[in-house]
């Protein structure tokens, strides 16, 4: 057997290319009940040790929901995502509220759909990194009704 060992991969310009150095998954099917108008943990959580300071890494989550609202108003929540005690994402009004309109009929108070949220975060760390999903709502919100959530964590070495 031959074993092919390279400090770097480049393209025909010379330019380094990233490559995916590992890959870790998680799921959760633990039911979040929750109107907390403040953030609460979903449940959903993975680990990962970055080989190098310099990678980066790609989170994935899926996660459904179901939220119930009171009679004229609009199904609305916020996401974040931490990595450790510190915010990767936090969206304002145009990229970390929720809100739905499906689901239900038109006098339906109940509202589904799916949490569906990429971003690459730099810990600049070869530290154990612990990345989670956090929920707010004032309305009744459920994540994992009978379902179950997704994170996946792509750590791109450069």
């Amino acid at each position: 057997m031959s074993t092919l060992k390279v400090n770097a991969l480049q393209d025909t310009s010379g330019n380094n290319l990233d490559r995916i150095g590992q890959v870790v998954t998680a799921s959760t099917s633990t039911l979040l009940s929750t109107s907390a108008d403040s953030f609460v943990d979903s449940g959903l959580t993975a680990n990962i040790t970055p080989q190098f300071t310099s990678s980066k890494i790609l989170v994935m989550i899926d996660s459904p929901y179901h939220i119930l609202r009171p009679s004229g108003t609009t199904w609305v929540f916020n996401i974040k995502i931490l990595r450790g005690s510190t915010a990767v994402f936090t969206g304002g009004a145009s990229e970390g509220d929720y809100q739905c309109g499906i689901g239900g009929t038109s006098s339906s108070n109940r509202g589904c759909g799916m949490i569906s949220k990429m971003i690459v975060d730099s810990p600049s760390s070869t530290s154990t990194l612990t990345y989670k999903l956090q929920v707010k709502s004032g309305q009744t919100l459920k994540i994992n009704d009978s379902t179950t959530s997704h994170i996946t964590l792509l750590e791109i070495l450069q």
